[in-house]
């Protein structure tokens, strides 16, 4: 690579890979930004995909990152409808699908996470679907006609959202989850239980510790057969089980791994001038001491906003908890902080499902995480108490909160 080479090269179209771009211009940087999308998609917001969208309550123009005209007058280049396939790490090149090759000066990952697959017979007939782009969101909506049956697997907060939206769309939903209750891996019980009864009042039918042992039909879909021996007759089956981080284009470098690309407190990989942002990156909390992979919207952005301070070597921002938000029916769900899924969490209540109730999770003697429903003020105060020592709600009160 020549020394002369400046350009900062961003995998990714998501909101990690433009909040890269447009925080690395906001800190000056004047020199050449491509970001290679393998989408043709202009970049666009995901939450929205199982809520307004799927509900048609927006569209896909309301839903972009940027406008189309920013890109060209802060001179981000974009490369739509192509894929980076392998790297040069010593001649510091990316080499994208169309033969093309880019070098750079930086390199960040911003590769995003894909859809698990069930890995049982049937799961690729027709009818059998996953939902993490625009065209997934859309295909399904075209889908949920009136009376119209749909069988969700899984239990988190996408198989929730959706099971919502499909109802209120009319159509006959049962959602089948492998635990014995929901968001067992995303929430606490008392939220998992509260939206199991909200979602049963409207309709939808919830099969717990249920495994999907195959998917049944002859040209598509028409039947979900658990292990147990249940059957459920179906028009259709959106398979939300998690995701898993993209990590192909590194894996030979050794930086990928089932919890995808470990990263440090400043989003650098362990390879020089490399670094990994958002969904993909397996990103080090000092504050905790640990490392998480967290799929949300307000840690892709603050993680974008760190490699680009590091990039450009300005000071970067100080970190900030992980939030989430989720919206089922007339429900505002809010989550602060993070509780680890492997650890007992002493939980308690604040609050009524009438007014409004938020659930503080405390983990290690300290408040890892508190989930709102309607319930804005405990959200907000929870932002500046998460990490704080507490082993409940007496001893947070003597905790003094500095905004």
């Amino acid at each position: 690579m020549s020394a002369k080479v400046t350009q900062v090269v961003i995998v990714g179209g998501g909101l990690a890979g433009v909040e890269t771009a447009f925080s690395l211009r906001r800190l000056g940087w004047e020199d050449d930004l491509v970001v290679v999308d393998v989408e043709v998609e202009l970049p666009y917001e995901r939450p929205p995909l199982s809520k307004a969208i799927l509900l048609g309550k927006t569209d896909a123009h309301r839903i972009r990152l940027r406008p189309p005209e920013l890109y060209e007058q802060l001179g981000v280049t974009r490369l739509a409808g192509r894929r980076a396939t392998s790297l040069d790490l010593a001649q510091q090149s990316v080499k994208l699908s169309d033969g093309t090759a880019l070098d750079y000066h930086a390199l960040v990952l911003a590769t995003g996470a894909a859809p698990r697959r069930l890995q049982v017979p049937g799961n690729t007939l027709p009818g059998v679907l996953m939902l993490r782009t625009l065209s997934d969101s859309l295909a399904l909506r075209s889908s949920l006609t009136l009376g119209v049956r749909l069988t969700v697997v899984g239990g988190g907060y996408l198989g929730l959202e959706v099971a919502a939206a499909a109802a209120q769309m009319g159509a006959r939903v049962t959602l089948i989850e492998a635990g014995n209750r929901l968001l067992q891996r995303s929430g606490s019980r008392v939220l998992g239980d509260i939206l199991a009864n909200c979602l049963e009042r409207e309709g939808v039918s919830i099969a717990l510790d249920e495994t999907v042992a195959c998917f049944r039909g002859e040209t598509c879909v028409e039947a979900v057969e658990t292990t147990s021996g249940r059957l459920f007759e179906t028009d259709l089956a959106l398979v939300a089980i998690g995701a898993a981080p993209n990590g192909e284009l590194v894996h030979e470098a050794g930086l990928s791994g089932p919890a995808g690309i470990l990263v440090d407190a400043e989003a650098r990989t362990s390879l020089p001038n490399v670094y990994a942002v958002g969904d993909c990156a397996n990103f080090h909390d000092p504050r905790f001491g640990r490392h998480a992979r967290l799929e949300s919207v307000q840690s892709a952005t603050w993680q974008a906003r760190i490699a680009a301070a590091g990039i450009t070597g300005t000071g970067a921002p100080k970190p900030k908890h992980a939030y989430f938000w989720s919206e089922l029916f007339d429900m505002k769900i809010q989550i602060a902080g993070y509780a680890d899924p492997s650890t007992p969490s002493h939980e308690e209540l604040v609050g009524n499902q009438a007014e409004g109730l938020a659930v503080y999770r405390f983990q290690h003697d300290r408040l890892a995480a508190v989930e709102c429903i309607n319930r804005p003020i405990d959200f907000v105060k929870a932002q500046l108490l998460i990490g704080r020592a507490a082993r409940n709600l007496v001893d947070l009160k003597e905790v003094k909160v500095e905004s």
